[in-house]
């Protein structure tokens, strides 16, 4: 891979997405700023409610069960799975996450290198 020096009248991603001026190009790298914070926000809104799942399985005797499993003396509990419905959003999470990092990738790779 080459360093690539020429950003004006380039396309990334698409031929849509072409560069003919600087202000464009500029643009374009805000614009992928933004969606590099908008990954995040979607990453940490993920563990969010990956933990009020956890919340809502866990009753009060749950800490005790679990000292109780770790020092041998309790049994196991049963295998907690999410409903249907939490299963779907935890989908659509990591479908936004995968989606916006390829194209975070793919754009700072083509702003970087040419293939």
């Amino acid at each position: 891979m080459l360093w690539n020096w020429h950003t004006i009248d380039a396309c990334f991603l698409a031929n849509t997405w072409h560069v003919r001026t600087k202000g464009q190009f500029a643009g374009s790298c805000i614009g992928v700023f933004f969606l590099v914070l908008a990954l995040e926000f979607v990453r940490r809104a993920q563990r969010e409610y990956d933990r009020s799942i956890v919340s809502q399985w866990q009753g009060p005797g749950d800490k005790e069960t679990v000292q109780a499993k770790e020092s041998g003396r309790g049994s196991a509990n049963p295998p907690r799975r999410p409903t249907l419905l939490q299963h779907l959003v935890r989908c659509l999470f990591f479908t936004s996450q995968l989606c916006a990092a390829y194209i975070v990738r793919s754009s700072v790779g083509l702003y970087a290198f040419v293939y």
